[in-house]
Formats: C-alpha cells, structure tokens, sequence
C-alpha cells in the first residue's frame, strides 16, 4: 500500500498518521461512496461501530491479518466517544423537488422531537465539514436531493430511542399476555405520541 497524504476534512488528531501494515483495510475514500458522510463525524460513527464489534468476531475476520481496532482507529482517524450531536438526512421536498405532503409529515414528527436544520455556521463552530454530496440551498440548508441534514441533541435523542425501545418491549409484553389470557389488547402507534424529555439543544 502506498503512502497517502493525510486528508484535510479528518480530524486533526491522526492527521498525519500513515499505516506501515501493508495488509490494513484503508477506509479512507469511503466518503465518496456514502453520499451521507459527514467529514469529522462519520469517522467518529465509524470508529464508533468498530468499538462495538465484538471481539471474538473480529478477531476471527481479521486473524493473520495484524489489524487491529487501535490501528483501524488510527487509519480512520478518530477514536471512539459519545457525539453531542446527532445528524440526520430528513426528505423536505418530493422527489422532483417540489413540494411533498408526505415529506412535510415525515420532518414534522422530528422536529417534535427537537430536530433543526443545520446551517454551514454550525459545521464551521463544529470544526466539521460539509458534506461532499451536499450543496448549500438559497434557504441556508444543507441539502443533498430532496433531503437535508437536520440535528438534534444527542443525549435528547438517545433518550427518545431508550424511551421508544421500552413502549416496543411493553408492547410485545401485552401481546405475548394476549395470546396466553385470549383477551384482545390494543398496542399504541408508537411513531408518534407524547414524549416528554428534559434536554435542550445547547449546540
């Protein structure tokens, strides 16, 4: 493998790191095959999902190979650790670029949730980049297609999925009832409803 010059959209932190393993997996480049990538971030998710792996399936993909998580951390360029923010790529128009009934029902429900539009000022005072698909529209968003990037607070967000993955357990707990008793029950459309939380958007 030959020696890249260090991409100036990674973190700074392995900036300058070149791998001397020859058989390392280099995902540098993966950004311009994921139209979602979000230069400084991504490579945090990635080295997120990398951490999460299990070790025993990881050491069986990779033996005889000398990878290891340190050295993908080191090639991708960031090291796992919670992310403040949580991004996501949200329809706001139809396909064609009009409008979209559907699209604006579907943003509604996260905006309830505490979603905003990212500006370019925002991934500026993130230190992040934009992304390489994406385009500034005459509106200020981030856009990419008929979606654009939104964000919410991430510990907002992991509250809401906690809170969601507890009403779907109780859900399949009352049905599990209902084939044991025979009595009907009713599940909750869990997509939309109340959620109280106590976080704000400091970001």
């Amino acid at each position: 493998m030959s020696k890249q010059t260090a991409d100036k959209n990674k973190p700074a932190i392995f900036a300058n790191y070149v791998p001397d393993d020859e058989q390392a997996i280099d995902p540098r480049g993966f950004e311009l095959d994921d139209p979602s990538w979000i230069p400084g971030y991504s490579e945090i998710i990635q080295a997120n999902e990398i951490a999460a792996a299990d070790p025993l399936v990881w050491a069986n993909q990779h033996a005889g190979t000398g990878i290891t998580k340190e050295k993908m951390y080191q090639v991708i360029g960031a090291t796992p650790r919670d992310v403040p923010v949580t991004f996501r790529w949200l329809r706001v128009t139809g396909p064609d670029g009009g409008n979209s009934y559907n699209a604006d029902e579907d943003r509604a429900q996260y905006v309830e949730r505490g979603y905003r539009a990212v500006r370019k000022q925002d991934l500026e005072n993130w230190g992040l980049g934009l992304p390489p698909a994406a385009h500034i529209g005459a509106d200020g968003m981030i856009r990419r297609l008929d979606t654009a990037l939104f964000v919410v607070d991430g510990k907002r967000e992991k509250a809401f999925q906690e809170w969601q993955a507890r009403m779907t357990a109780e859900a399949e707990n009352r049905v599990e009832r209902q084939g044991e008793s025979g009595v009907a029950i009713t599940s909750e459309v869990l997509d939309r409803g109340t959620y109280e939380h106590s976080f704000k958007l400091t970001t």
